[in-house]
């Protein structure tokens, strides 16, 4: 007898356990299938993103995509990056099921280690290069001469920063706004959370609009959009509706900033175009700050709400920026020209010596100049944007069909440099140049000649 109330005991132990356990594996599966659901969403929002901003664009110029297809890949950088995304939220939900979300926190921050190591072995094999690297003055120097001397890339580069500044006062003033809306927190997360879920949606939605409609009419739309939804921020007081048209705002916000990333990266060609983009994010990041600063100040002075209302009024009128600044073409074809020759020098001459001056000698029928003056100074705008820091063009006193081109590099490099920068949709505009020329066109080159010390 009672070796058999040691057998109940052991079972009804045996039970209790069970009945103990089935509640934490309940929540271990609940967490899987959470963590497995938030993977798949992650790797949707990962790939749509990363498209949406023509990512894959990029990494198809650089060979990446045809590296990894040559490695017996499926698929593009962009995939891979969104499966990775899967993988690691699939991880995370397993670790935090079985450990704890303090054990995933620490793996995360020990992952860093391997990543450093790799980081820290990785030998990048030496480029062979015919011209000495540029320094960094004379790389941000190129950067910003090519902004400057780009009517796109300018174009783009004003109304974004338009359209971020008055934008910026929604970032600005939002916690204030949830503030008054929920006293804790959890107004603030939730509006942040539907314009996170409304983001992805704009990601998706923009591969179709780019298909059906021009890129000035999907900014516009996105921009009124936008512009709508910080004037309901600054008059709606109820954080649900708020909170759904946040989805509104996420999408739109998405589509302009994506357009306008993407036409940045295909203004620039291949050897200006890190630089053209860092000149993008500070134009950016200094619109955010330099509005975040005033619209805080102003609503210091008055309100939230009235800066808000204020600020979307400006979003809005940021519309009426098309007409006067049209959206450039980007369908050209930036890849490298450079179809001239070697000129003949009686010696070898050293990357750094300079300045150099270059002269043209075009001889046009004089009934022609004021065409032939018109079309050359276009030119001009191709000659300073890919190197020169002065240009002029001059006539000849003894014969009026003879006009001097001439224009001034820094360095012997540096107009190496020019050849290299030249592109195939500049062609044109040296065609019609040229087309006026009666005889072959005679280009001269001159080292400035230092005295003796």
């Amino acid at each position: 007898m009672q070796s058999i109330d040691i057998l109940l005991e052991t079972a009804r132990e045996f039970l209790h356990q069970i009945a103990a356990f089935l509640p934490r594996l309940a929540l271990a599966l609940t967490v899987v299938a959470a963590g497995w659901l938030f993977a798949k969403a992650t790797r949707f929002a990962v790939e749509k993103g990363l498209r949406a901003v023509n990512f894959n664009v990029l990494t198809e110029r650089a060979g990446t995509d045809n590296f990894l297809q040559q490695g017996g890949m499926r698929g593009d950088t962009t995939t891979l990056f969104g499966l990775f995304a899967y993988w690691v939220v699939i991880l995370a939900g397993l670790i935090i099921a079985v450990a704890g979300v303090g054990a995933a926190f620490t793996l995360n921050a020990a992952s860093f280690l391997g990543v450093i190591l790799v980081i820290a072995r990785w030998k990048r094999p030496a480029r062979k290069r015919r011209l000495p690297a540029e320094t960094l003055r004379g790389a941000s120097s190129a950067a910003i001469r090519y902004v400057r001397y780009s009517p796109g890339l300018r174009t783009v580069l004003l109304r974004s920063a338009c359209v971020i500044f008055f934008s910026s006062a929604f970032w600005a003033l939002l916690p204030t706004v949830a503030k008054d809306l929920s006293k804790s927190s959890v107004g603030y997360g939730l509006l942040l959370g539907f314009f996170g879920a409304g983001a992805v949606l704009g990601a998706v939605l923009l591969q179709r609009a780019r298909a059906a409609l021009s890129r000035e009419a999907i900014l516009s739309a996105a921009t009124v959009t936008f512009g709508a939804i910080v004037v309901s921020t600054a008059m709606l007081h109820s954080l649900a509706i708020l909170c759904a048209l946040m989805l509104f705002g996420g999408a739109a916000w998405t589509v302009f900033m994506s357009l306008f990333n993407t036409m940045v990266q295909n203004l620039a060609p291949d050897w200006v175009r890190a630089r053209v983009l860092a000149v993008y994010l500070f134009v950016f990041q200094g619109s955010v700050a330099i509005g975040s600063t005033l619209w805080g100040f102003a609503a210091d002075h008055s309100n939230a709400h009235a800066a808000l209302l204020i600020s979307g009024m400006g979003v809005g009128a940021c519309l009426l920026l098309q007409f006067p600044f049209r959206l450039p073409n980007t369908e050209v074809d930036l890849s490298p020209w450079n179809h001239w020759g070697r000129p003949s020098m009686f010696e070898d001459i050293a990357p750094e010596l300079g300045p150099v001056l270059v002269t043209v000698r075009y001889v046009i029928d004089p009934v022609k100049a004021p065409e032939f003056l018109k079309e050359i100074h276009k030119y001009e705008r191709v000659r300073r944007r890919d190197g020169a820091t002065r240009w002029g063009v001059f006539y000849d006193t003894e014969a009026r069909h003879v006009y001097l081109e001439t224009f001034l590099v820094d360095s012997w490099a540096e107009h190496e440099r020019q050849h290299d920068r030249f592109t195939a949709a500049d062609r044109e505009v040296e065609k019609r140049v040229q087309s006026y020329a009666l005889e072959p066109i005679k280009v001269k080159h001159y080292i400035h000649a230092k005295g003796a010390d």
